[in-house]
């Protein structure tokens, strides 16, 4: 391993073979986990200056071992990769540019097809597809036992199938993350309100944030998801299902939703789901999960990205208070202050410095 203390430190070996790259190397760099991916991501970068790598150039496949971090305050290590696709091949006057691309080391989570019923609660089952590849789990409970069905849907799309059809409790919802380190986490929306970490524009007040900036994207999900919305069933006995009141749970006064738009949500919007009618294999809140669960999620709509050279040992879906400052007046930024749920991480060096970058999300100022 590579690196200078209180600045950066990186090894990445390509199956088993050392790269040696350091920051005059590196062209670009990220590893990146986010709720949104199925698998983390890790893209490098480099300069071949000697040529040896173009003549021995990497397979699709090949296994990729990263550590990366600040020495004299952590180094992360243990990400195991694998190459995804061939890489790309640059040059330029007097070197080559080798850039490429890898996933976590877990096509199985991707390729693996369900083939047979499954049998417990939604997370349950979650939890064992996981174990069945390879994942370590971090996994709470939900209230929705039957027997689930096979529907030929690779292993991350059928846990995203039941994930959909889950009941975690009235207003509450789950939410899924695979770490960088890879763990699935499975975690009640209500179980992340609040505890963690402090990250604050001032060092003495928790983890040292360099900068910071608010991205609220409340209008589209809002408004296809949330209040603008109602769902209609057809029960068993015949009887008509109508999903409209939700009962929201807040993580902070200060990133709550107005008064105005709280009082609407539920209530008849311009958007009708129609729910498929219910065949006898379902658990007993089917409908009040599929109804509620993207209600819920669409709250959860102000993103706050942060950035520091310290390493946070933060994972995905972590719960973490949030304390900027206003650089206007030096005074504390309470409008945007409060708990957020860490949804994606981001490790690079840059100008021979590591940095973590982090996006933090809580329900949205609408």
């Amino acid at each position: 391993m590579r690196g200078v203390k209180g600045q950066w430190a990186l090894e990445v070996k390509v199956d088993g073979q050392d790269l040696n790259l350091d920051p005059t190397k590196l062209t670009s760099f990220s590893l990146v986990s986010n709720i949104q991916q199925a698998l983390p991501s890790l893209h490098v970068g480099f300069k071949d200056d000697t040529g040896k790598f173009l003549e021995n150039l990497m397979n699709d496949g090949a296994k990729v071992s990263v550590a990366i971090g600040n020495p004299g305050k952590h180094i992360y290590s243990g990400f195991n990769f694998i190459l995804f696709g061939p890489p790309k091949v640059g040059n330029h006057a007097s070197y080559n540019v080798i850039d490429f691309n890898a996933i976590l080391d877990n096509v199985g989570w991707l390729r693996k097809v369900v083939d047979k019923p499954y049998k417990g609660t939604a997370a349950s089952v979650i939890g064992e597809l996981a174990r069945e590849v390879g994942l370590q789990i971090d996994i709470d409970s939900s209230l929705d036992a039957m027997t689930w069905l096979p529907n030929r849907l690779p292993f991350v799309g059928y846990a995203n199938h039941l994930l959909q059809r889950s009941f975690a409790g009235e207003g509450d919802a789950l939410v899924m993350a695979i770490t960088d380190m890879g763990k699935l986490r499975l975690k009640k929306l209500s179980s992340l309100m609040s505890g963690g970490r402090v990250l604050a524009s001032n060092p003495s007040e928790g983890h040292f944030i360099l900068d910071w900036a608010a991205t609220p994207k409340s209008s589209s999900p809002n408004s296809s998801h949330g209040y603008g919305s109602t769902s209609i069933g057809m029960n068993l006995d015949g009887t008509i299902f109508e999903g409209n009141d939700v009962a929201v749970k807040m993580m902070s006064s200060m990133t709550s939703i107005m008064p105005g738009i709280k009082d609407t949500i539920g209530q008849l919007g311009t958007r009708i789901n129609a729910l498929a009618p219910l065949s006898g294999n379902t658990h007993e809140k089917w409908y009040e999960g599929i109804h509620q669960n993207p209600r819920v999620l669409s709250t959860y709509s102000f993103d706050v990205e942060v950035l520091t050279d310290l390493p946070t040992k933060l994972e995905i879906l972590d719960t973490v208070f949030f304390k900027p400052i206003n650089k206007a007046n030096g005074k504390a930024a309470t409008k945007v202050a409060g708990n957020y749920i860490v949804t994606a991480t981001a490790k690079t060096i840059m100008g021979g410095r590591f940095y973590e970058k982090l996006v933090l999300t809580s329900q949205g100022m609408n």
